[in-house]
């Protein structure tokens, strides 16, 4: 919040566009003080230490009634849209935002976000997910899930190697938007798939060894 009124730091979707090179880019006050700032990515580390511990605690075994259960339901639905298509009706109707509005949606969009898809992740755990658990369950997510921390890791960098390598101005369209999503998505996932093999495979399989050696010599 203070960091975001000290900068006057607008909202992502409302930013002015950049129009210098990566550099200029990557040393923007939004960018550094903001962006990847950890300390401003607490709220999403500490929302989900508080899920972790609900399940460590219950081991996944929730009851409470049906209708709480789609109130909650509909709770973090909204938490997880608002956050995303708010801003567009906003920059739609061409409305400015002010001081106040900007600052309120930087220090409470990453909260909102965490606390909606916390909820989806417990619901599904503790057998209140329905269909979008049976659909995140699909057996086809199993490849692309073990590479998901690589393609956390990577994605900036994919997303800004790609993004200013094009020389050319390009006209925004809901197109280009789905056309820009699909082509990183690809290339992060291709690009962590390089590094989970380089990597993240070959430690996994070096910490088996040392937990399978540390059981079998408590065994003896």
């Amino acid at each position: 919040m203070v960091i975001s009124y000290k900068y006057d730091l607008k909202i992502a979707l409302l930013s002015k566009g950049q129009t210098g090179d990566a550099a200029e880019f990557m040393s923007d006050h939004w960018f550094v003080d903001y962006y990847v700032a950890p300390w401003c990515r607490y709220q999403s580390y500490g929302v989900g230490v508080i899920y972790g511990y609900i399940l460590w605690k219950t081991n996944g075994k929730l009851s409470y009634h049906w209708v709480l259960n789609l109130l909650l339901w509909m709770v973090s639905a909204a938490l997880c849209l608002l956050p995303l298509y708010g801003p567009f009706n906003l920059e739609a109707d061409h409305h400015s935002m002010s001081v106040a509005e900007s600052v309120t949606y930087n220090s409470l969009t990453r909260t909102a976000w965490s606390i909606g898809l916390g909820y989806l992740i417990l619901a599904c755990h503790s057998g209140r997910g329905g269909w979008i658990n049976e659909f995140l369950s699909w057996r086809g997510f199993i490849p692309l899930s073990r590479m998901t921390y690589c393609a956390y890791l990577v994605h900036p960098v994919v997303m800004l190697s790609l993004t200013f390598s094009n020389l050319t101005l390009t006209k925004i369209s809901y197109l280009v938007y789905a056309y820009t999503f699909i082509m990183f998505l690809v290339c992060a996932y291709a690009v962590a798939f390089v590094f989970s093999l380089l990597f993240e495979a070959p430690f996994i399989n070096i910490d088996k060894l040392f937990i399978t050696g540390a059981m079998k010599k408590k065994k003896d």
